[in-house]
């Protein structure tokens, strides 16, 4: 992954110093922060840390000078390794040792957006997406006689669909290279899904 994102990072510098002093209508951007997954550590189960890793990538076309419409791919991941003994005894007469145990909630979202700039270098982008949770972690379910059972990979949840709100800033570095800021609220059926906060690299080309 490191390294796709560092070739990704190359080629698009290297199209912004290559490219003649024109405008186009192609614009790419990718961004790397923090979440806070509000679905995590839920009841009765070891959960993944509230705060982890979200990674995007935009592919937007322009409409008119200041209006676009794309599409976009967001990685959302919270994990930790469990490399310990954990006392149950507060819901079961049990222990458990840990030997380096992954547990991770990653979270694949595929989006279509549209996005309006304003003044002052400010963006404003509304967002349809569909997305996926691959689950790593543990739950401890009891019967009668006190056992307890480890349930990895869970089903899928049945709200697959939401909408996303993000407000960017840029700073202009070249014509068509710029920085920024980006905080996301991803919404689905539920209510708010993910909030985040990233920087930002757009290249127009």
């Amino acid at each position: 992954m490191k390294n796709t994102i560092g070739f990704v990072f190359l080629l698009m510098i290297n199209i912004v110093f290559s490219q003649e002093q024109k405008d186009f209508g192609l614009e790419l951007s990718t961004s790397y922060g923090m979440a806070s997954d509000i679905f995590g550590n839920e009841k009765r189960f070891l959960g993944t840390p509230k705060y982890g890793s979200i990674l995007n990538f935009d592919i937007d076309f322009a409409l008119s000078k200041n209006r676009f419409i794309g599409i976009g791919f967001t990685r959302q991941l919270h994990s930790k390794n469990l490399n310990k003994r954990t006392d149950l005894s507060s819901i079961s007469n049990s222990m458990v040792i840990f030997d380096n145990f992954r547990l991770s909630r990653q979270k694949n979202f595929y989006d279509v957006h549209f996005r309006k700039e304003f003044q002052n270098h400010l963006h404003l982008t509304f967002g349809l997406f569909y997305f996926q949770t691959y689950l790593n972690t543990l739950r401890f379910d009891f019967d009668g006689t006190n056992e307890f059972y480890i349930l990895t990979n869970e089903k899928q949840r049945p709200d697959n669909f939401g909408l996303s709100l993000s407000l960017d800033y840029f700073f202009p570095i070249k014509k068509y290279i710029e920085i920024g800021v980006r905080g996301k609220v991803f919404y689905t059926l539920d209510g708010a899904e993910t909030l985040s906060f990233s920087p930002i690299l757009k290249v127009s080309f």
